[in-house]
C-alpha cells in the first residue's frame, strides 16, 4: 500500500469501484463472485469496479475514452506507465540454461479473424541466461516470417529468419542472398559494405572514405582490390591485364625464308595478371584488347621482303617494313602499328618477322639495348580495354 493508510481488500470483502480505485494499491487473497455483480459471465468482480478476474488472469475493461493508468490516475492511453525512475514493463519467463524461447512478447492480432498481425519478442540467444536477442515478425494468413533480429553482439539481420548476421548490418533479399553488410569505420574508411553469394564463399566489398573507394573480391579475412577510385577522381584497376615486353640483348639475326616467332629474347618490363609467358599473351577472359608493338632493326644487303605479325587466334594483322632496295644497308629502321583486337578467353597473340633475301649477302638483325645498357628500341604490349 501506499504509505499503509489503506487496508486491503481481503477475501469476500466487497467494495466500490470508486473506493478500489482510490484507496487500494492491491488486491489481497481469493476474489469471490458477487451475487449482485454487474456481469453474469463468470468474470469475477469487485463490487462495480471495471477489474476482472478469470482463470488466474487480470484484466481491466478500457473504454474509447479511459485507459489503465499504473502511477496515474489520468491515463492518456490505453496502458499508461509513469514512474520516477522510467517507465518499465517487465516479462520473465522460467526455464533451464539454454532454452532460446521468447521471454516477452508484444503481439498485435486482428480483431474480426483473430490471425496473428506481427509481433516483437525478447529472447535469450541459447547460450546461457546472460544473453538475448530482439526480434521482428510480420503475418500473413497466420504465417509468421521473422524481418528482423538484433542480437546481443549488436549484429543485426534483415529478411531471413534463418540468417545469423555476420556484420554490422545483413540484408537478405529472395534467393538468400546477402545484399548490404554495413562494417566499422576507421581513421580512413567510412564503411565496409560486401554483397555476398550464400552459395559461394566469395564477396564483392566495397571500402569508402576520405581517400576514395575500393572495390574488392574474396572474403572478410583477405580482399584483393579490383578497382580503386581516389579522392581525386583517378581510377585504377590493380587486376586489369596488361603487359609490356622489350626486346633483351643488342642484335639478333633473323632466319631469313621462313617466319620467325619471337618468343625467346624478351624481358618483362611488368605484366599485370601473370597472362604474358614464353612470348605469348593468353587473354584470360573475353573482351577487347589494345595490342601495340615496335620493331627496330639493322638491313644488310637489301631484303627482297620485310614483314612484321601480330598474330592472334582470331586474325592476324602485318605491317610491312622497308626493304632496302639493291644492297642497300639500313641502320635503325622502325616498323610497327597498334591494333584494338577481338579476343576470347585462351586466345593467344605473339609476333612474328618474315623477311626473304634479296643478294648473297642480305641481312635482317633486330635491335635491343643499345650498348646493353639503353631503353630497348624493339617492344610488345597490351591490355584489357573493354
Amino acid at each position: 500500500m501506499a504509505g499503509s493508510t489503506w487496508p486491503a481488500l481481503t477475501a469476500g470483502a466487497k467494495a466500490k469501484a470508486s473506493e478500489v480505485e482510490a484507496k487500494f494499491d492491491w488486491l489481497e487473497g481469493d476474489i469471490v463472485p458477487m451475487s449482485g455483480g454487474s456481469k453474469a459471465d463468470a468474470t469475477y468482480d469487485v463490487g462495480e469496479s471495471s477489474f476482472r478476474f478469470r482463470d488466474g488472469k487480470f484484466s481491466r475493461y478500457v473504454s474509447a475514452a479511459s485507459g489503465f493508468g499504473v502511477g496515474t490516475v489520468s491515463p492518456s492511453t490505453a496502458f499508461h506507465v509513469v514512474s520516477g525512475s522510467g517507465g518499465e514493463i517487465r516479462g520473465e519467463r522460467t526455464g533451464a540454461v539454454g532454452d532460446t524461447s521468447a521471454l516477452f512478447n508484444i503481439t498485435g492480432y486482428f480483431n474480426t479473424t483473430g490471425f496473428r498481425a506481427a509481433r516483437i519478442a525478447i529472447s535469450a540467444d541459447g547460450t546461457g541466461n546472460s544473453a538475448g536477442s530482439l526480434s521482428f515478425h510480420t503475418s500473413a494468413n497466420n504465417t509468421e516470417t521473422t524481418q528482423m533480429v538484433i542480437l546481443s553482439n549488436g549484429k543485426i539481420g534483415i529478411g531471413d529468419s534463418a540468417y545469423s548476421p555476420s556484420g554490422k548490418l545483413n540484408l537478405r533479399g529472395d534467393g538468400h542472398t546477402n545484399l548490404f553488410s554495413w562494417g566499422g569505420a576507421t581513421t580512413n574508411n567510412i564503411g565496409y559494405t560486401s554483397f555476398v553469394s550464400n552459395s559461394s564463399p566469395n564477396q564483392i566489398p566495397i571500402i569508402g572514405g576520405k581517400e576514395g573507394i575500393q572495390f574488392k573480391v574474396g572474403d572478410h579475412a583477405s580482399c584483393t582490390v579490383t578497382m580503386a577510385i581516389s579522392s581525386a577522381g583517378e581510377i585504377t584497376q590493380p587486376l586489369q591485364p596488361a603487359f609490356l615486353v622489350t626486346w633483351a640483348g643488342t642484335s639478333t639475326a633473323i632466319t631469313l625464308g621462313s617466319p620467325n616467332t619471337l618468343t625467346a629474347s624478351w624481358t618483362e618490363e611488368f605484366d599485370q595478371g601473370g597472362d604474358f609467358s614464353g612470348g605469348v599473351f593468353t587473354a584470360p577472359v573475353t573482351g577487347k584488347y589494345q595490342f601495340a608493338f615496335s620493331v627496330a632493326y639493322d638491313i644488310t644487303g637489301g631484303l627482297g621482303s620485310n614483314r612484321y605479325q601480330l598474330f592472334t587466334t582470331a586474325k592476324s594483322y602485318t605491317v610491312r617494313g622497308v626493304t632496302g632496295g639493291g644492297s642497300t644497308d639500313l641502320r635503325n629502321e622502325h616498323s610497327g602499328f597498334s591494333v584494338l583486337a577481338n579476343m576470347t578467353a585462351g586466345d593467344v597473340a605473339y609476333l612474328i618477322v618474315s623477311a626473304s633475301s634479296n643478294t648473297a649477302t642480305s641481312a635482317l638483325s633486330l635491335r635491343g639495348q643499345e650498348n646493353g645498357t639503353t631503353p630497348s628500341a624493339t617492344f610488345f604490349s597490351g591490355y584489357l580495354v573493354a
